[in-house]
């Protein structure tokens, strides 16, 4: 006669074979909540910095592009006006960089054309959250101040208190590595609120950091990134800033 074969359960751990209690799960999930919370703030500083990196790099190039605009036109930056140019084609350095960007170098038609184009990359910085149809990430110094308080060198007025600047400018009493060239910025307070349209250049401090009508924008853990004259990009908080957009003698 042949035997039967009985199988036997596997011998199993009881904490193995018991359920879960409520209590049990709530603790669980109450620990994954706190190890996420923990984790959020370092992802979200990383993030900061990742957009932080973006923005200086958008200054660079946006600062070679003039460099290479310059050695075209007289050794002048951009602003610097001809007769061929009207309107928003000689108020700011986009549409004059273009073609130093890879871009195709054809004048705006509209105030739209333009926004179009400053939405774009290396235009936009991917940190300004605030921002509208016709907000601008960055503006330039219009180098008014500059000129007529610090008889900054290598000027030309090009129109009403814009001023365009050899590469080779100099403050004196300042380094160029102390004098603001492109800057982050926000818009205008009192503009249409479906617009929030931004200022084309910076004139002085009041226009940099946060005023009555004009909001600053320091956005990447309060400060602004700013390209200096010899190139270099640094962050700027509130209170470094002279009224003619220069650094102040006694910030390193």
């Amino acid at each position: 006669m042949q035997q039967e074969k009985h199988t036997r359960p596997l011998d199993m751990p009881e904490i193995m074979r018991r359920k879960f209690t409520l209590i049990e799960l709530l603790v669980v999930i109450a620990i994954i909540a706190i190890l996420a919370s923990m984790l959020l703030p370092a992802l979200n500083q990383a993030r900061a910095r990742g957009y932080a990196a973006t923005c200086i790099n958008n200054l660079k190039q946006i600062f070679t592009a003039q460099t290479l605009y310059a050695s075209d036109y007289e050794y002048f930056c951009p602003g610097r006006t001809t007769s061929a140019t009207i309107g928003f084609n000689e108020q700011y350095m986009a549409p004059t960089l273009r073609p130093y960007l890879g871009k195709t170098a054809v004048p705006f038609e509209s105030w739209d054309d333009m926004h179009e184009f400053m939405a774009s990359k290396p235009w936009i910085c991917p940190a300004q959250s605030d921002r509208g149809p016709n907000t601008f990430s960055y503006a330039p110094n219009s180098f008014y101040l500059a000129t007529t308080n610090l008889k900054m060198t290598k000027t030309r007025q090009v129109y009403s208190n814009v001023y365009a600047a050899m590469p080779d400018a100099r403050v004196p009493g300042f380094a160029p590595s102390r004098v603001y060239f492109l800057m982050d910025c926000g818009y205008k307070l009192d503009s249409p609120a479906e617009k929030k349209e931004s200022e084309i250049h910076v004139v002085d401090r009041g226009q940099f950091e946060d005023n009555t009508t004009v909001l600053a924008d320091f956005r990447h853990s309060g400060y602004k990134n700013v390209a200096m004259m010899d190139g270099s990009v640094k962050p700027i908080r509130k209170g470094m800033t002279q009224y003619e957009l220069v650094m102040r003698p006694e910030v390193p």
